[in-house]
């Protein structure tokens, strides 16, 4: 009895020695991620256990198998127990390195320890991926134009010419320069919304600004935002706040108009809450205050409840003045919010505009009239034209950390 007691606890001792042995051996090598290093966190809350290594768009396996890249963060990464041994510690990988994470695991797929290893990535795909990102780009504004031209009833080549025109007539007019001196200087390339910086420089030094100017000055603007965001200071609010005042215009707009909400629950959180509160009376007494002899009289507020539209003679005026902004702003919700005119879109019609994209003839002349019938055909319009020309899938933006070193290689 003693000879089998002594057998079996020695075959459970083996079992427990094998086990633990499984549990924390080593046994297996596996590839995690090789690319262009980003940055590593391990000290936040979140990452108490798990060390996170991030990496610049697209790692290799994307690259070569899975194109899209992680769907969940949108950016490659990897990660390893927080306990795991780090087997090469004398690599502190830096934004920009071309690394190889390898990791140990048990028999059970558990990560032991883990290796960086650095490798010529970059070397070897960053001029193919930055060409691939060239190519999806003028893949995508392609299909972009397309897709507008279809929009806009033009060919192609008219709508990039009357593209073309629009961007060089825009920068004149913000400008306040001649069409030769804008496309002379090029400002028709520029975002548009720089211009705005460029004619405060024009201004400030009497003359056209450098480029080098305009970055600067680009630069000194962002910097000044992002002072001026952090400098203003967060209270603690419900999410109701956030909710009504910015993502419900209508609720607050029509506040400011009458003074009063047709919303009870806004009306109640009104009550509860002196910030919101405080906000849209002070908005209120505003447009009390702003209005004047020029704004919108009551038979222009009667059409616009009509059409829905900004008269064409008084739309400097609205962007201009809060009073008519916010008048015009409910009669216009009072346009879309009625019933439709007896010259309204049928659903016949829109059926008709869903199956072949055209605008019935006869219904043209009320289009260029009615908000409510241009949002309404132009929803069916767009459906349309999905169908023959999807959407594009928007370009990304690849090794953001090394694109500088590589991009006179490509046409990036």
């Amino acid at each position: 009895m003693l000879l089998i007691a002594s057998v079996v606890a020695g075959v459970v001792v083996v079992v427990i020695v094998t086990l633990v042995v499984l549990k924390y051996l080593p046994v297996k090598y596996t590839t995690l991620i090789e690319g262009v290093f980003d940055r590593k966190e391990d000290s936040s809350d979140f990452y108490k256990e798990v060390i996170a290594f991030w990496f610049d768009n697209e790692c290799r396996e994307c690259f070569e198998k899975n194109p899209g890249g992680k769907v969940l963060y949108n950016q490659c990464h990897t990660s390893v127990p927080a306990g795991a041994v780090n087997l090469n510690p004398e690599i502190e990988p830096q934004n920009g390195d071309s690394i190889k994470i390898i990791a140990r695991q048990t028999i059970f797929g558990r990560i032991v320890a883990y290796e960086l290893i650095r490798t010529n990535f970059a070397e070897e795909f960053a001029v193919r991926q930055l060409q691939k990102e060239v190519s999806e780009n003028e893949a995508y504004q392609d299909a972009y134009d397309r897709r507008e031209a279809m929009r806009r009833r033009l060919s192609l080549e008219e709508y990039r010419q009357a593209k073309k025109n629009e961007k060089i007539q825009y920068a004149a007019e913000r400008l306040k320069l001649s069409r030769e001196e804008v496309i002379e200087h090029e400002y028709d390339k520029l975002p548009q919304f720089t211009l705005s910086i460029v004619r405060k420089l024009i201004k400030e030094l009497g003359r056209k600004p450098t480029k080098d100017e305009m970055s600067a000055e680009l630069k000194r603007n962002r910097e000044e935002m992002a002072e001026s965001a952090r400098s203003i200071p967060v209270k603690d609010h419900d999410g109701m706040c956030a909710e009504y005042m910015f993502g419900n215009p209508d609720l607050h707009q029509e506040y400011i108009a009458t003074g009063t909400s047709s919303n009870q629950e806004f009306t109640e959180h009104l009550a509860e809450c002196q910030d919101c509160l405080s906000q849209l009376t002070e908005a209120r007494e505003r447009f009390l205050k702003s209005a004047g002899p020029d704004c919108l009289t009551a038979d222009e507020r009667g059409a616009i409840r009509t059409s829905g539209l900004e008269p064409k003679n008084r739309k400097d005026h609205i962007a201009r003045c809060f009073h008519c902004y916010i008048v015009f702003s409910q009669c216009k919700e009072k346009h879309l919010s009625g019933q439709p005119g007896s010259e309204c879109f049928t659903k016949d019609n829109l059926h008709t505009v869903h199956s072949v994209g055209e605008i019935p003839e006869m219904r043209e002349a009320h289009l260029e009239n009615c908000l409510r019938c241009q949002i309404q055909t132009s929803e069916h319009r767009n459906a349309y034209i999905d169908k023959i020309i999807p959407p594009p899938k928007l370009p990304k933006i690849r090794l953001k950390s090394i694109r500088t070193k590589y991009k006179n290689q490509t046409t990036v």
